[in-house]
């Protein structure tokens, strides 16, 4: 039986621009404290910045004292914020 386009893999072509961005990310997160994940005034945004689904669990890992899981997720939280932030900063 032959194979249909839509069976087709498709493998897009590296995307200069992108990895290019990513880069000037990545520096930003590194070497600027605007955008350091772990600056108290930088969690304490990118926490009241985040959705209630994630604000719950944060609740949720409080109230069962699961620190080293709370942890994690305010690390994660405030470093996808910078991220983005750093995205928004770059491509505006």
């Amino acid at each position: 039986m032959g194979m249909s386009r839509h069976d087709a893999y498709y493998e897009p072509e590296d995307d200069y621009q992108s990895e290019e961005l990513q880069q000037e990310i990545d520096e930003l997160l590194k070497y600027d404290p605007d955008y350091d994940c772990t600056e108290l005034s930088n969690l304490g945004e990118a926490i009241s910045q985040a959705n209630d689904d994630v604000q719950k669990t944060i609740r949720d890992y409080i109230e069962q004292k699961d620190w080293a899981k709370l942890g994690l997720k305010l690390y994660t939280i405030s470093l996808e914020y910078q991220e983005a932030s750093a995205e928004y900063h770059l491509t505006k």
